[in-house]
């Protein structure tokens, strides 16, 4: 008896851009209709498609949910990307230089027009402006004042990248 075929595992899933935009919509909805403790930025006008004429503004709430459904995208698409070269230290480099490069250079030039907006517009976000806070929000770690508020999540998804290259190098270590 043979053994069965086997074939390498398809280098993206066309899937993971359906759930991903399913995820953005979702934390999207939130914002618009909920965020602010209830007061609704965008009010759902009766006649939205497929949404009866009393929904109420708060419809949304759940949408939050979309950030934890991203960090389950993020963790099953390191794994799956990942997980054949588990062990091997060598890439770690490259896995964190990947990920640095994917979130800092982008939040860092939006960190910069936020703070020139906040140095203009005093009584926005003063408590932002404090050193320790430029410092937490300049390397994203710790918790708020945050400049950008959408940011908190941040930390979160750096310490899963962390978590997860001390996986590679506890792989190393077993083998």
């Amino acid at each position: 008896m043979s053994a069965p075929a086997t074939r390498p595992l398809p280098r993206q899933l066309e899937i993971l851009q359906v759930y991903r935009g399913v995820a953005s919509l979702l934390v999207v909805l939130y914002h618009l209709t909920w965020w602010g403790g209830g007061r609704a930025y965008l009010q759902l006008p009766s006649w939205t498609p497929g949404l009866p004429p009393d929904t109420p503004a708060g419809l949304f709430r759940f949408g939050h949910s979309g950030v934890d459904f991203f960090f389950t995208l993020s963790g099953f698409v390191m794994v799956w990307g990942y997980a054949a070269h588990a062990g091997d230290v060598r890439r770690l480099g490259r896995f964190f230089w990947s990920r640095f490069t994917r979130i800092y250079p982008t939040y860092w030039a939006i960190l910069a027009l936020t703070l020139a907006y906040l140095v203009t517009h005093h009584g926005v976000n003063d408590g932002a402006l404090g050193r320790d806070a430029l410092v937490r929000g300049t390397l994203l770690v710790g918790s708020g004042p945050w400049q950008i508020p959408p940011s908190g999540t941040l930390p979160f998804e750096l310490a899963l990248y962390v978590f997860f290259g001390l996986v590679f190098v506890l792989a190393g270590a077993r083998s």
